[in-house]
């Protein structure tokens, strides 16, 4: 009995250090670029895969902005009657996600030239200040599944079995005990297929979760772009077929973090730079 005691406390001291003391993700920074044509409050970005561009929205005013991947501007579409636009998501077909933060809202909008038709809005139940309220969406086209998160208190929603002009279906909570131990607050969400990467603006760091919300690996993002030594206000976060990531930060800066190819193909790179 002794022994499955000491085995027990083992495997919760494994479980506790590997969600506090996570592995470093194999990304570093490799450019970054001004979004000329948004020039404040850009809050969220999603990739394109149909035609490898970007889109990104901004608040105040709301508006949405397909942008190559260096971040040169090409068409900005006005969005009327939304408000406190946070993050979007492309589901393709011409059709996108948007969460609106106080409204507790996400809703699906449709591209038609150069207008935007809004064709569903969906109430979000969550708690806390409506200007802490909704910050990031992404979506999984081949499981059906939505994930929501809010700014604060950090909340991570996920909804199974959804399908556009659909109500929602099974709705519930991640646990995510150990990211909010980690992160100081939930600014966005991006889901890589195999895993899901939450983002910090007051912590200014990275997670990868598991579907469970357990914790795989952390990414500090430290920078000397801008004459700045981190990401001045982290907002959105999207990843590419590539599994490049494309970090947004207020007012319209844009973080581009590649793999380590180094590290990656199991090379050691010396500091050191002494002789």
């Amino acid at each position: 009995m002794q022994h499955f005691g000491y085995l027990f406390c083992s495997l919760i001291l494994v479980l506790v250090v590997k969600n506090i003391n996570p592995p470093s993700l194999d990304y570093i920074l490799d450019y970054t670029s001004v979004i000329a044509c948004v020039e404040r409050n850009i809050s969220g970005i999603t990739f394109n895969p149909e035609s490898g561009n970007f889109y990104v929205v901004s608040n105040e005013p709301e508006m949405i902005v397909e942008i190559t991947v260096t971040g040169d501007c090409l068409i900005k579409y006005p969005l009327m009657d939304f408000d406190d636009t946070e993050d979007l998501f492309y589901m393709g077909d011409n059709k996108m996600l948007l969460v609106q933060e106080r409204q507790r809202t996400v809703d699906l909008v449709k591209f038609d030239s150069n207008r935007i038709t809004h064709l569903q809005s969906l109430a979000v139940q969550i708690d806390g200040e409506l200007n802490k309220g909704l910050e990031g969406i992404s979506y999984n086209s081949d499981s059906n599944t939505m994930f929501v998160v809010s700014e604060n208190p950090q909340r991570l929603l996920k909804v199974s079995a959804w399908r556009p002009m659909k109500g929602f279906g099974k709705v519930e909570f991640v646990n995510t005990f150990w990211s909010s131990y980690l992160l100081g607050d939930y600014s966005a969400v991006t889901d890589s297929g195999r895993s899901l990467f939450l983002l910090s603006d007051h912590s200014n760091r990275l997670l990868e979760l598991d579907y469970d919300g357990s914790v795989k690996a952390t990414l500090n993002l430290n920078s000397e772009a801008f004459g700045k030594s981190t990401i001045p206000q982290a907002e959105g976060i999207a990843m590419d077929d590539n599994k490049v990531i494309y970090v947004v930060s207020e007012p319209n800066l844009l973080y581009v973090y590649k793999r380590n190819q180094l590290k990656s193909a199991g090379f050691l790179v010396n500091n050191d730079s002494r002789g």
